[in-house]
């Protein structure tokens, strides 16, 4: 910020500064008052003035003493002063104030405008000094910075000089360069759209051979695969350029023996690219260094083709000059090697997959008429398979009423026997049903208020959370895309199992669920959530989690518990057919935890999306 303007006023009468002080008030400037020469000295000291007005008559000090002073001082030296009098008015003693420093003479009493007036050209005058010494010092200051700039550029200038004579000579070199980073680069595109349209193997490795002499400039190019044979055999399969029969004479391997130290043998049992800078000199050529310079080939490079962190071939490029592949041009044909890599691996797929599909389309087809053929089991199980036990049980029950009393001890004995037995398989097959009905009768997935199920399955099962005494314990559950039916069914056989398999304690169940998130890479809109079903009942050794999944699986005897050993096993499937998953923890005499992690949302309806046989679990 700009600071103001200080005027300095000396007068030993007061009104006279204050009468002073009134006439400068209209000025912007600073206004210091002194009532005698020793103050001035004293507010010299303490400000920077721009102008001093002083009485001349004054005790102790007059005003042309006062003058006289502050001309000596450094600080004050060229401060203008005014002498200001009322007594002495004559020549002489306007005279002796010019002579003590001062630049004007007003007699008492003053005009106050002609004073003002003054007073402003002083301060004006002020005011272009301090510019004038701002734009100087500036002035200096740039042309300081100018003269630096001079023997910087000067000095730079012959840097200059020496550097160009340097990059003359470089140019050629970097021209080289360039133009064989074109000629890579070229070969690269060239390959890479051979990649995309060539649909067989040899075709694509005959044109990138042929890219790579014709375009990149080479004397020959080859593609060996390695044999997993004894002697570890290269084999070429295909090649382009000035061969003239030397593939013939090669004899190249990839074990560790002479015929294998050569750049190709080298590149495939290592992996990593080998270059041969000087074919003449090289002493790992010797078994083919004739047949090679015969042929014109003076360098080569040999780039190893890896598939799964394993090389299964190389291709060997021979050019011919020496030294003829810089860091930069082996650096494209590595990426030439690997792109080709990628297109031999992409064709092989392509071969697997289409043997895939046709096998896949064989699998469909069985798997439809596994599939009808259990529609039929299912059909046969609901209907003629029932009818025949039904029967049983009917004239079984008749048997005990009508004739118990003949029958003895014993004999009702074997016919309890026999109904209990027919009760079994009549579960077995109610259970067997209900499992392979979940791939032949699902439904669509719909929104679902799991809330609203659950509280449900509570409702089907209140009776039996009576007789046991327990109690189910519900937060609250979120809303996903599932097949309504069997989320109840899900819900009723874990319930349904905890409250089965409890100790002496009264059952005491817990259902929550927490967001179990979304998978890394999985796409936008593919949360999860964990639904978690807890109680504290008799628990079991988790050796066995995977076997509580698996049909008729029990880790218990018949006369413990009911039941047919299908209930998780028809949990798993169900989770299975909604893209989730099942698992729990366990500590036996504590209690269970079963963690049903199922996706909030599903791409399309998953009826028909299980592929397995229904009965393919049955051991």
């Amino acid at each position: 910020m700009k600071s103001r303007q200080k005027i300095l006023i000396v007068d030993d009468k007061p009104e006279n500064l204050y009468t002073l002080d009134k006439v400068l008030s209209t000025t912007d400037a600073e206004i210091i008052q002194a009532s005698s020469g020793n103050e001035a000295l004293v507010a010299s000291l303490n400000h920077d003035f721009a102008l001093a007005i002083v009485d001349v008559q004054m005790p102790d000090m007059d005003g042309y003493e006062l003058a006289e002073l502050l001309r000596s001082e450094k600080k004050t030296r060229h401060l203008p002063i005014i002498f200001l009098s009322a007594v002495y008015s004559d020549d002489y003693h306007i005279f002796r104030g010019y002579e003590a420093g001062g630049v004007d003479f007003v007699t008492k009493p003053y005009n106050p405008e002609i004073l003002l007036g003054k007073v402003k050209v002083y301060l004006q005058l002020d005011r272009q000094g301090h510019e004038r010494l701002r734009a100087e010092g500036a002035l200096r200051k740039a042309l300081d910075g100018l003269e630096a700039r001079v023997r910087e550029r000067t000095a730079e200038l012959e840097d200059v000089n020496k550097a160009l004579q340097v990059e003359i000579s470089e140019r050629k070199a970097a021209e080289e360069l360039l133009r064989k980073a074109n000629r890579a680069l070229r070969t690269l595109g060239e390959c890479n759209e051979a990649l995309v349209h060539e649909a067989k193997e040899s075709a694509l490795l005959r044109r990138v051979c042929r890219i790579i002499t014709e375009v990149g400039g080479y004397r020959m190019a080859w593609v060996g695969i390695a044999g997993e044979d004894g002697n570890k055999t290269v084999s070429p399969v295909a090649y382009a350029g000035y061969e003239a029969g030397y593939l013939d004479t090669l004899q190249i391997t990839w074990a560790d023996s002479e015929r294998g130290r050569g750049p190709t043998g080298t590149a495939v049992r290592t992996g990593k690219p080998h270059v041969s800078r000087n074919i003449l000199t090289n002493p790992a050529f010797d078994p083919w260094r004739s047949e090679a310079l015969y042929r014109g080939y003076a360098s080569s490079i040999a780039l190893p083709l890896n598939a799964n962190d394993r090389t299964f071939g190389a291709l060997t490029i021979y050019a011919p000059e020496p030294d003829a592949f810089d860091e930069e041009e082996v650096d494209f044909l590595i990426r030439l090697a690997e792109n080709l890599s990628y297109g031999i691996i992409s064709l092989h797929t392509k071969c697997e997959r289409k043997r895939a599909d046709e096998e896949l389309k064989v699998y469909m087809a069985k798997l439809e008429q596994s599939n009808r053929a259990l529609q039929d089991f299912a059909s046969i199980a609901s209907h003629d398979l029932q009818e025949p036990l039904r029967k049983v049980m009917s004239f079984g029950d008749r048997l005990k009423h009508g004739y118990g009393n003949t029958l003895g001890e014993e004999g009702l004995d074997f016919l309890s026997r026999m109904m209990d037995a027919t009760s079994r398989m009549q579960l077995l097959l109610k259970s067997l049903l209900d499992y392979s009905r979940i791939s032949t009768r699902a439904e669509p997935f719909v929104k679902v208020d799991l809330n609203r199920v659950v509280h449900g399955v509570l409702s089907d099962l209140e009776v039996r959370i009576e007789q046991e005494g327990g109690r189910v314990e519900v937060e609250d559950l979120p809303h996903l895309e599932a097949d309504p039916n069997q989320m109840r069914q899900l819900f009723q056989n874990l319930i349904g199992n905890a409250l089965k398999f409890h100790g002496n304690e009264k059952p005491v169940i817990k259902v929550h669920a927490r967001d179990a998130g979304q998978k890394e890479g999985a796409p936008p809109g593919s949360e999860s959530f964990q639904i978690l079903v807890e109680d504290n009942g008799i628990g079991f050794d988790e050796k066995y989690l995977q076997r509580i999944f698996a049909p008729f699986q029990r880790l218990h005897g018949r006369g413990a518990y009911e039941g047919a050993g299908m209930g998780l096993a028809i949990c798993h499937k169900i989770i299975e057919r909604h893209g989730g998953s099942i698992t729990a923890t366990s500590i036996p005499g504590k209690g269970s935890a079963f963690i049903v992690t199922l996706p909030a949302k599903h791409r399309g309806d998953r009826r028909n999306v299980d592929t397995s046989c229904g009965m393919c679990n049955v051991e």
